[in-house]
């Protein structure tokens, strides 16, 4: 991976069929202690998902806005030497 410093290698994890086991009884449970279907459960599960994502996207956002000041101010310091 091209990199401006050492960053290691992304951990790429696969889910395994004891993972989706785990996630189907928990989303069973949580539908019998709110009383509601097994979908409404899973609705929300994904909702979460996706409020878990969009967090992501923000933070690498943030990341990147840092990065690039960064890169900028690099350029800026070695050109107004010259």
């Amino acid at each position: 991976m091209g990199t401006l410093q050492d960053q290691q290698p992304r951990n790429y994890y696969r889910v395994t069929g004891g993972e989706i086991n785990l996630l189907i009884s928990e989303v069973l449970n949580t539908a019998e202690k709110f009383d509601i279907t097994f979908d409404q459960a899973f609705n929300i599960y994904n909702l979460a998902e996706n409020r878990r994502r969009n967090d992501l996207f923000v933070a690498n956002g943030d990341i990147w806005d840092e990065q690039i000041c960064g890169i900028g101010d690099i350029f800026i310091s070695r050109f107004n030497r010259r």
